[in-house]
């Protein structure tokens, strides 16, 4: 679990930055990251992909539920999120659940997928 903690919270704080290109570098060079609008795979799709809903004032906040070790470079970690859009957004915030796959490159874990969904949609 220390891992998924770990890498969880960088992401939240990539993510509190309100620079896309910082959260895809939490991402393997051809990452993925799957979401309700679509499949985005490689740094430079989420990037693009991030651009359009991360803002400064923008903040995500993460719990965590399982982690799962399959050998030694892979982690499993699931949980849900809340997602608050920057002020004067067309949307206040969205929560929903999550599943990361963590990859282990050296001494470092990074993310290797990441999907998520919301609940309920957002309207």
């Amino acid at each position: 679990m220390a891992a998924c903690k770990a890498t969880g919270k960088a992401y939240v704080t990539a993510i509190a930055s309100g620079d896309p290109a910082k959260i895809a570098a939490q991402f393997t060079a051809d990452g993925t990251l799957t979401t309700p609008e679509g499949i985005f795979q490689g740094r430079q799709a989420i990037t693009a992909y991030e651009a359009a809903f991360v803002k400064p004032g923008v903040s995500d906040e993460d719990t965590f539920k399982t982690a799962r070790q399959i050998g030694g470079n892979v982690i499993v970690c699931s949980g849900g999120y809340t997602f608050s859009f920057a002020p004067g957004g067309p949307m206040k915030e969205v929560s929903g659940t999550w599943t990361k796959v963590l990859a282990k490159s050296g001494s470092e874990w990074q993310l290797e997928a990441l999907a998520f969904t919301y609940t309920p949609p957002p309207t």
